[in-house]
Parts: structure tokens; C-alpha cells; sequence
């Protein structure tokens, strides 16, 4: 994780974990960040699947280098952490649930395959009220679930990921899957400049209304492809950031009609323009728990056993 320079500097990572059982959960309020995961630094999930949730803030990228991400407010997203990814945080403030695979009935090898879930879903709205529920029980009890509170959260993750059968799966899978090649798409034709609503509809065949559902949570199909040129040219920057005339070159090749354009929408987008984010001579303040050492507790309480590890944090 490489910190992003936002208006008052450097941010710092705060919030709550609670360990019950072999679950974990987090309310965290995180800092503007770059994520860059290569196969050198995948970790083995094979015991758990997490859950996140964004309050506010979102996060684009992609993942397995072609696979678009793109997550904000209104949708829960499974994560497994087991492929390479590269994306951009914005100032945001996110939940996680960790799940013991076994309390899904899922094999330590066996993939999972489920769209982000939508809040005005309706296994969203079922799905969201039993989250806010736990989260709600763990400020007021003490860190304390009750089992019949896990069991009836695991019916609706089961029934949101199609694990239980309902009338509804097949034409919920095939439309995600519609959604997901025409994401895939976009992201192969991000430096084209043809590429808007009027291509997908010729190239796809799906009708205006339905191409406004699947983006409305993004807040459109011009607004998605605006983003993911923004994020696609702000990680092009990171990577060649000792090159002379980079921001330029950027622009340039993702069709930003200007250097000002483009610095209007990072700003927009993370709160500073890409040279403060990404350029900045300045080197972070050290904190008293530097995010990095964070991170290192979050992977022990995660990996190796949180009594332990809370009873040390504690001391």
C-alpha cells in the first residue's frame, strides 16, 4: 500500500476489529491509497471469504490485470485475495466480515463466483439489515455475537450468493454476466476515443434501460467509463513517475481533452491533483502506529490467532 497525498497530507488508518470465534470483523476509516498486489505478495485465504462494504469512499482498478474493479456505497463485494490487483482508494470508510468458508459449506479449493451485491437488491435489503444488525450488537455488547445472529447472517450471504436455489438465479447470473463482459470490454477500449453509451449499445444489443440499470450504481455508463479512463491514467503516472511530461502523456492517451481536465477529475476523485498524489517530494509523517504496522496486526489477528494477538495489542 503506497499512501496518497491528500489535502492535509498524509492520512492515517482508524477504527475498530472484533475477533468472535474464528470470524473477524472491521470498521475501519482509511486514507487515500494505492494498492498494487503482484504474485509475490498473494497470501492464502483458503479457510475464509470476506465480505466488504463501503460506507462512503470507492475504489477502482482491475484485477487479474483485466478484470475491472470498481467498488463504492450500495453493494457488498466477496473477496478472496487470492489473485493480483492494482487500484485506487479514495478517502473512505469501509466494513469487512471475515467468514470461516466451512460455515458456507465451501471446500478450502472450491472457487467463488458472485456479483457485488446491491443494497436496493432484494436479498440486498435482507443481506444489508442483518450487517447493520451485527455491527449494531458489536458496539453495544462488548464484541459479543449471538450464534443464532451468525447463523441467520450465513442463510442470507448463502441465498445473496446463490447457494440456496431461487426462481431468480438464472437470469440474475446471465445478466451479471452480461454486465461483467461489457465491463470487461470497456476496459480493453479505455484509451479509444469512440468508446461511450452509443458503442456498447451497437456492440452489445442491449437496450438503453437495461444498460442504465446495470450502471446505475456508478452513477452511469459516461460516468463509469470516466472513472476507469481517471484511475487507468493514474496508475500509468505511479509507474513511470521518474519520466519527464507523464501527467501529459497521460491525458493524451485516455483521451483527456486537456491536462486541466484531467486534474479536475482526480480531484474530484481523491482530492488532490495527480501530481500532490502521486509526485510529491514530501515524505509522510510518521505516526506514533504507522499504517504499515497496522496491517501487520490486522494480518496476525486475521492468521494467527486473535486471543493472542488482541491480549498483545492490549498490553
Amino acid at each position: 500500500m503506497t499512501p496518497l497525498r491528500g489535502p492535509e497530507g498524509y492520512g492515517r488508518v482508524n477504527g475498530d476489529l472484533w475477533a468472535v470465534g474464528d470470524w473477524l470483523f472491521s470498521d475501519l476509516c482509511l486514507p487515500p491509497v494505492l494498492f498494487q498486489i503482484e504474485p509475490c505478495h498473494l497470501i492464502e485465504t483458503a479457510t475464509h471469504i470476506d465480505l466488504e462494504r463501503f460506507i462512503y469512499g470507492q475504489e477502482s482498478g482491475r484485477e487479474n490485470r483485466n478484470e475491472p474493479i470498481a467498488n463504492g456505497p450500495g453493494t457488498i463485494q466477496f473477496f478472496n485475495r487470492k489473485h493480483v490487483f492494482e487500484s485506487f482508494a479514495s478517502k473512505r470508510r469501509m466494513q469487512n466480515i471475515s467468514i470461516p468458508r466451512e460455515r458456507l459449506g465451501l471446500a478450502p479449493d472450491q472457487p467463488i463466483y458472485s456479483p457485488n451485491i446491491l443494497a436496493a437488491s432484494f436479498f440486498g435489503e435482507i443481506l444489508f439489515a442483518e450487517w447493520d444488525a451485527l455491527f449494531h450488537s458489536l458496539r453495544g455488547g462488548h464484541g459479543q455475537l449471538a450464534e443464532d445472529q451468525l447463523d441467520r447472517f450465513i442463510g442470507c450471504v448463502k441465498m445473496a450468493m446463490g447457494v440456496a436455489p431461487q426462481r431468480d438465479d438464472v437470469r440474475n447470473h446471465a445478466r451479471d454476466a452480461l454486465y461483467r463482459k461489457i465491463c470487461r470490454f470497456i476496459e480493453s477500449e479505455l484509451d479509444h476515443p469512440n468508446l461511450n453509451t452509443e458503442t456498447l449499445l451497437e456492440t452489445f444489443g442491449a437496450s438503453r434501460v437495461t444498460l442504465y440499470r446495470m450502471f446505475e450504481p456508478m452513477g452511469g455508463v459516461r460516468n463509469y467509463i470516466t472513472h476507469r479512463r481517471a484511475t487507468s491514467a493514474l496508475a500509468f503516472i505511479a509507474r513511470h513517475d521518474d519520466q519527464r511530461g507523464i501527467v501529459k502523456a497521460a491525458c493524451e492517451r485516455w483521451g483527456f481533452s486537456s491536462p486541466a481536465n484531467f486534474n479536475r477529475t482526480i480531484q474530484r476523485l481523491f482530492g488532490n491533483n495527480p501530481t500532490a498524489l502521486l509526485l510529491s517530494n514530501d515524505k509522510p509523517e510518521h505516526p506514533e502506529r504507522p499504517i504499515s504496522r497496522f496491517v501487520e496486526d490486522y494480518v496476525a489477528i486475521r492468521y494467527e490467532g486473535a486471543e493472542k494477538v488482541l491480549v498483545d495489542l492490549a498490553a
